[in-house]
């Protein structure tokens, strides 16, 4: 019976975790100006094209400033079609953004009300992913769930996590899908149920994040390690079936991207197309780390001109340090206990950790290769934030210890920090 009642406490908890984050989401969405998101008009163009034309539009090797862009060509023969530099993206998140857009559209409802109605299906998508990434921490956590709760709500309450859930774009919908498959890839670890229905799901999810955006890729690898490892548990007696499921989840992956990969090759001649073209093969590592760390927690353009930016990295840094340390006195604690547990476990840490490296590793090749705007791009690390979450969650936890009073304050004061620094920025921002 009491755990009954716990279950329902943890569900009445992430429902409201989620409405927060459907009221911060939504209050962006009205708070930042709009066309002013992240190349917010390239995307708001490539809505429109589905929308409107049913196509996806051209693609622009010049930065799109606003929604009026054009290809003049086509204009001159009187067939006016979008160009876009974000049309090099796959079109999973603009397909399903285009249906609120024709919606609105179909009520006469003017380009800057149709923005905004577009920005309010973004926030919606949001909440998908603070739901998976509690799903995904349930599956770390076990019978912890409200520290599950906790990692998810400490995620979704980021300035940047609900910030990109208020304009357009298509990071929301890749942050939902990348966090849903490492749910998929983490509960099969868990259970080592290698059974074609669970390799089929697990394929057709990675498929769609790729649709979604490209970093959807880097899960191929992710799935085969994660079949290595549970292989490696059964000492490799299971060997061939962890092969079976893992090449099947593979092959629903690239069946579903197949339709995306065969356009491109049509198209514009390339498997996997990019529009902007700056890239800088001098960047010091450590500044594009620098400068991934400061953007990842919020959108410090916005405020650069209102912080003190050593202050601002200091801050986060002194909190990183803190759940560092508190991660040290776990992994002491788990190597006393001998324990399987888990966050115990080496295995399940390298495969939370790995999305980190992957998509680091392909923000550094694409900076110093095709485009240097990378280095701002530090919401392009929010799919792999289940390991901030978890790694926040239990760091404290270990800090507190039996504490519940401690344990306590530390969630209403790190919530009240997270809210008022997401009024801050708007505020400065309006």
């Amino acid at each position: 019976m009491k755990l009954r009642y716990s279950v329902r406490q943890a569900r009445f908890a992430i429902a409201g975790v989620i409405s927060l984050y459907l009221v911060i989401a939504a209050a962006w969405a009205f708070t930042e100006r709009l066309k002013y998101g992240p190349d917010e008009p390239a995307h708001f163009i490539y809505v429109r094209s589905i929308g409107s034309h049913l196509r996806i539009p051209i693609l622009s090797h010049k930065e799109t400033p606003h929604a009026e862009a054009w290809d003049h060509e086509k204009v001159a023969r009187n067939q006016p079609l979008s160009a876009s530099h974000e049309a090099h993206q796959p079109p999973l998140y603009y397909a399903i953004a285009a249906v609120p857009y024709v919606i609105a559209s179909s009520l006469n409802a003017d380009t800057d009300t149709t923005w905004r109605v577009v920005r309010l299906a973004n926030v919606l998508i949001g909440s998908i992913w603070i739901y998976f990434l509690y799903r995904l921490l349930r599956e770390l956590f076990g019978r912890r769930r409200f520290a599950a709760v906790a990692g998810a709500g400490f995620v979704g309450m980021l300035p940047m996590s609900a910030y990109i859930g208020g304009v357009v774009n298509n990071d929301a919908l890749a942050c939902a899908l990348f966090t849903a498959a490492m749910w998929l890839i983490v509960k099969t670890f868990r259970q080592e149920r290698l059974n074609a229905g669970s390799a089929l799901t697990l394929g057709l999810v990675c498929g769609l994040a790729a649709l979604a955006k490209s970093q959807g890729f880097l899960l191929i690898p992710i799935v085969l390690l994660a079949a290595l490892f549970i292989s490696r548990r059964s000492n490799y007696e299971n060997l061939a079936s962890a092969v079976t499921w893992a090449f099947g989840a593979v092959g629903m992956a690239v069946l579903v991207m197949s339709p995306w990969f065969i356009r491109n090759m049509i198209v514009v001649d390339s498997v996997i197309p990019q529009s902007l073209h700056n890239p800088n093969p001098l960047v010091p590592i450590w500044f594009l780390t620098d400068q991934l760390f400061k953007y990842f927690w919020t959108p410090f353009w916005l405020i650069s001109d209102l912080v003190d930016e050593q202050v601002y990295a200091k801050a986060l840094e002194l909190f990183c340090a803190v759940v560092f340390l508190g991660l040290v006195l776990h992994f002491v604690k788990c190597r006393k206990r001998k324990t399987e547990e888990m966050l115990c476990r080496a295995d399940v840490w390298v495969l939370m950790v790995m999305p980190v490296v992957l998509i680091y590793v392909f923000l550094l090749r694409h900076t110093l290769l095709v485009d240097v705007g990378a280095l701002q791009q530090g919401r392009l690390m929010l799919p792999s934030a289940g390991l901030l979450g978890m790694s926040v969650v239990l760091g404290l936890d270990q800090l507190t210890a039996k504490n519940r009073l401690a344990k306590t304050v530390v969630v209403i004061v790190i919530g009240a920090v997270l809210i008022a620094a997401n009024v801050m920025i708007m505020r400065a921002v309006s």
